[in-house]
């Protein structure tokens, strides 16, 4: 009986050692996992969310893949996740990948309240740090058309908004997607801040028509001084931010809808042409209105 409880004895040493042993092998190789360089850790993250952000450009699909609700949700969980790992980690994917992609006025009800939270998070921690990267900054739901009612301050989002995003994250944003309300006009100060991003490439402009504001525009659309003395007309608009942003080279107006002619748009750009633009997107039935010369104003020789 000695014997035997000198053999467990032996044995459980043993084991107490081989446990041990694999213990501090376990320990090793986390403090190299942690200390995997940042370059090795975004090819990690792109494959386990397997989205990867191009320079510039995406196609139709890459962006409804990306900004689906259900891929927003899944990149958001493998991040949290991540994030859990290490302090490092934690910082890392929050600078780098966790606001990769800012989409305001998702939630409809709540989008002035979004776009106030996003800016407010984002000014109160550059006090310390740097803000995250964003490569991809996309506004649904932007009023332009004079003060917001009473009965639309939670559902839309105000110029000044944009403005603050466009300055917190002007030095990585890549891709910018604007969707306004009716009326295509931003103030002057919003459009110098979009030509001070230094490495904006693609850039999407889209209106989209309330049940009320397309009728009420129509009637305009023919003499559109009357607007409002201080509010620049569509065409005014687009043509000082095209100049502003010359260095875009992939220019999306699908569903760009101007309420002013378009007969305006050649005499406002006047001689200047943007020769950066590779790539030139336009609804069909306002091209159709375009002449030739009209089209090539915009797009350079690559028209």
């Amino acid at each position: 009986m000695a014997s035997d409880g000198l053999q467990m004895r032996k044995l459980g040493s043993r084991l107490q050692l081989q446990v041990g042993h694999k213990t501090n092998l376990f320990r090793q190789k986390m403090v190299h996992i942690l200390n995997v360089p940042d370059v090795v850790m975004d090819e990690i993250f792109k494959h386990l969310v397997r989205v990867d952000l191009p320079p510039y450009a995406p196609s139709p699909s890459w962006v409804g893949q990306l900004l689906t609700r259900s891929k927003r949700a899944e990149r958001a969980h493998v991040i949290t996740q991540l994030r859990l790992v290490c302090r490092r980690w934690a910082d890392w994917l929050y600078s780098n990948h966790l606001y990769d992609v800012i989409y305001i006025g998702s939630n409809q009800s709540q989008s002035h309240h979004q776009a106030s939270a996003f800016v407010e998070e984002f000014t109160r921690r550059s006090i310390t740090l740097p803000p995250p990267r964003c490569r991809y900054l996309k506004v649904v739901g932007l009023w332009t058309l004079g003060c917001l009612s009473r009965n639309k301050i939670h559902t839309k989002i105000e110029a000044q908004h944009l403005e603050d995003l466009v300055r917190l994250f002007s030095n990585t944003i890549v891709t910018l997607d604007i969707q306004v309300v009716n009326f295509f006009t931003l103030p002057m100060r919003t459009i110098e801040q979009i030509g001070r991003i230094p490495n904006l490439q693609m850039l999407r402009l889209g209106i989209q028509f309330t049940k009320n504001g397309a009728a009420q525009l129509t009637a305009i659309s023919g003499n559109p001084r009357p607007i409002a003395a201080h509010i620049s007309t569509d065409s005014d608009c687009l043509v000082t931010l095209l100049r502003a942003a010359a260095g875009v080279v992939y220019l999306d107006m699908t569903d760009f809808r101007p309420v002013c002619s378009l007969e305006t748009l050649e005499e406002n750009l006047g001689d200047f042409q943007f020769t950066e633009i590779q790539t030139l997107k336009l609804d069909v039935k306002i091209a159709s209105n375009l002449t030739i010369d009209e089209v090539g104003a915009i797009g350079g020789d690559h028209h």
